[in-house]
């Protein structure tokens, strides 16, 4: 009888445990499986954008089409990849890098300012460059606010670095490394300024969960994008503009993109997929159509505005002639030293660190969590104890 009852409360602690491990699993699975932009349309934008650089740097990226419609969705790439990894960290900066729930976010109505210390993460009115790896926000990576969203900030840290990339550029035209990284650059910061602009990436109700609509992400960003639409967004390929606050230019993503999310809503649950069956794509653009088609021409001349004010920044736009572009060949065929490829050549990449990252910011910051997978192995922990208590008190 004895030996029964022991057999009973060790499979009922191991139930517990793996009902645990089940449900912690599935929580990450769900946040996790959300994505942007989907590939082709990263990749339309991108490639969209170049239009809209002026001569001669219209013509000489021109020519690169296919690497920019290859690698505008490396970062979504490269999110996976870290989930798939230990580096936990990164993949918390990673992920919250792609959206902002702005309508979690409270805001006195004074528009974001750069060089305010509580916005960007500035030491003596400084941006450090220590911390380009990190999004500027004066939270740690862990903290509730980090956890609703800071594209805008990785935008700006795209952008600066772009900035200094295309300095360094300047000085040495002929050098293929560091031409590589620039276009690099220009793939990863035309990656985040899309995504801002994508309507389920600034709102908590990123999937529609919160509406009883689950799936309205991918419906509206692929089902619909993807099949055929594409084709009919109007590009308006404008001139590019200098940008001259980089931080408000990305919040106006944010913010228009959120007062499209309600009308959103509404055109899923009007018109219902496995009713209208073939003919849901034509209903709904005709009902939406303009205004998803305006969110994807916005992203491609944010993007051009983006690189535009980098080339300006940095000068290159007069260092460099012409002539000389005309010239030049980029070999593409191979990433940069410090970036890893997969065996396709479809996903450029940051190269893993061997340790996990530590962050050089200097204010608030959680130590608890450095460690890779921490919440997963606490939550095992804490609801592992739970059950072995409850099984004791079964005796």
């Amino acid at each position: 009888m004895f030996v029964r009852k022991k057999l009973t409360r060790n499979k009922l602690l191991i139930l517990s445990f793996l009902f645990a491990l089940g449900l912690t699993l599935s929580m990450q699975s769900t946040l996790m499986n959300v994505q942007a932009w989907s590939g082709g349309t990263h990749g339309k934008i991108a490639t969209e954008a170049i239009k809209s650089l002026p001569s001669p740097w219209q013509e000489f990226f021109s020519g690169y089409d296919n690497f920019f419609d290859n690698h505008a969705d490396d970062p979504d790439d490269y999110r996976s990849d870290l989930e798939d990894s230990s580096f936990h960290r990164l993949f918390s900066i990673e992920w919250d890098s792609h959206f902002d729930d702005h309508n979690l976010k409270v805001f006195e109505g004074t528009p974001y300012d750069e060089q305010d210390p509580a916005n960007a993460h500035l030491i003596d009115g400084k941006y450090t460059s220590e911390d380009l790896e990190f999004v500027a926000i004066n939270v740690s990576w862990d903290s509730p606010t980090f956890h609703k969203g800071v594209i805008e900030w990785r935008v700006l840290n795209e952008t600066r670095d772009l900035t200094q990339l295309m300095t360094d550029v300047a000085l040495d035209p002929t050098n293929n490394t560091l031409w590589k990284l620039v276009f690099i650059k220009m793939n990863y910061l035309s990656h985040y300024a899309a995504d801002s602009t994508m309507p389920f990436h600034a709102t908590a109700n990123y999937d529609g969960q919160l509406t009883g609509q689950s799936g309205a992400h991918a419906l509206f960003e692929s089902t619909m994008m993807e099949q055929n639409t594409l084709d009919r967004v109007v590009f308006s390929n404008r001139p590019s503009v200098y940008v001259d606050s980089i931080l408000n230019h990305s919040v106006y993503s944010i913010e228009t993109s959120l007062a499209n999310v309600s009308v959103s809503l509404e055109a899923e649950a009007a018109y219902d997929p496995a009713v209208l069956g073939g003919d849901w794509i034509d209903t709904v653009w005709d009902a939406i159509g303009d205004i998803w088609g305006d969110r994807v021409n916005l992203a491609a001349t944010s993007t051009a505005d983006l690189w535009y004010t980098c080339l300006v920044d940095s000068d290159l736009i007069n260092k460099v002639n012409a002539t000389f572009l005309s010239s030049l060949s980029v070999d593409l065929s191979s990433p940069p030293p410090g970036w890893t490829t997969k065996e396709s050549g479809n996903l450029w990449y940051p190269s893993f660190p061997p340790t996990p990252v530590v962050s050089t910011t200097t204010t608030t910051t959680t130590e608890a969590g450095d460690t890779p997978g921490f919440e997963l192995v606490s939550s095992l922990l804490l609801l592992g104890g739970l059950a072995f208590f409850i099984t004791r008190k079964r005796k």
